[in-house]
């Protein structure tokens, strides 16, 4: 009976080993598999990456669609906006997403209304001919006052959400017509006169006559006149001036110049000449000048008595002093330009 008791009371020490070393066994056998798991799990993910603008991001998705997968980065989009590969397009592994953001573009035609616009287009033009304007040559496009119609990398240096800025200024005909009665009709997207001239190739003195003024706006069909300034040539106190006159008269033109005759002075031609093209003039000056010639006239000696003296004796009553005649002549000194 004891040993019996003896055998019992050592059973318990032995099982209980024999579990524990089962335990430990164990344990790199289930983290074995949980490290297959988790690569696994990992393989399954799908490595892309997402170019929106200057935002580059690199990431590992269960996605299977381009929008999925920019539904999980929280990517927002406008309808103009294009994305490539499509949002239907099945994801694969190592695939580059590129999100095209439309540009904002406030249209503005021949100052009306703006009109806000998000396109995909990369010109004016383009941006115009879906709104349904034809664009010709002689008309105006103006972006961000720069006269380019390029519309890429514009809006990067605008703020964030600003817009950029298309002005269409359309051409409209006008007409000039010069003193000699030759008429020239043109398009033009100009807005004055005078730009209108410019932009045709019209060269305009300052004493040309322009009708309407240079300065005045223009407006379709309108005529321009222009009465051209005659060019001529002043000689006058040794120099040459060059300027050109609607004046008929050589008088009026000196007057216009400013340039004063004296008394004797004169012109070549006259004063009332007209004046034709490439009239040549000639200012003489007179100039009087008075000559005096002098002749001196010696002086004579006087003999007086004089009682208050001695016998024999002389004395010196006054200085004699030479007299001087003067004859005076007038002359006439001409001096030709």
């Amino acid at each position: 009976m004891e040993s019996d008791t003896a055998q019992s009371a050592e059973a318990p020490n032995v099982r209980p080993r024999r579990k524990l070393n089962l335990r430990w066994l164990a344990i790199p056998f289930i983290l074995g598999i949980f490290s297959l798991l988790t690569v696994g799990y990992l393989n399954t993910f799908t490595p892309v990456k997402v170019v929106d603008g200057d935002k580059v991001t690199d990431l590992r998705t269960h996605q299977s669609t381009v929008e999925g997968v920019l539904r999980e980065i929280g990517v927002t989009l406008q309808p103009e906006d294009t994305v490539l590969p499509g949002l239907s397009s099945t994801l694969n592994r190592n695939d580059t997403i590129v999100v095209r953001r439309a540009t904002l573009v406030k249209v503005i035609v021949d100052g009306s209304e703006p009109k806000l616009v998000r396109t995909q287009r990369t010109s004016g033009r383009a941006v115009l001919a879906d709104l349904g304007y034809k664009v010709s040559v002689q008309d105006a496009l103006v972006v961000n006052n720069d006269f380019s119609d390029q519309l890429t990398n514009r809006a990067d240096s605008l703020p964030a959400g600003a817009p950029l800025e298309l002005q269409f200024r359309p051409a409209i005909p006008v007409a000039v017509t010069d003193d000699a009665g030759q008429r020239t009709p043109f398009q033009t997207s100009a807005k004055t006169v005078g730009e209108a001239l410019l932009q045709a190739g019209v060269v305009v003195y300052l004493a040309d006559s322009v009708k309407p003024p240079l300065g005045a706006a223009l407006t379709p069909n309108i005529e321009i006149a222009i009465k051209r300034a005659k060019p001529v040539s002043i000689w006058v106190d040794g120099r040459q001036v060059r300027t050109r006159t609607l004046s008929n008269r050589i008088g009026d033109v000196l007057a216009e110049m400013k340039i004063v005759l004296f008394e004797q002075d004169y012109t070549k031609p006259d004063l009332d000449a007209e004046i034709s093209t490439n009239t040549e003039i000639r200012v003489v000056r007179i100039k009087r000048e008075v000559q005096i010639q002098q002749q001196f006239i010696p002086f004579e000696t006087l003999w007086q008595p004089d009682d208050s003296i001695e016998l024999d004796s002389q004395i010196l009553a006054q200085d004699g002093a030479p007299g001087v005649r003067e004859q005076r002549s007038f002359g006439d000194i001409r001096r030709r330009s």
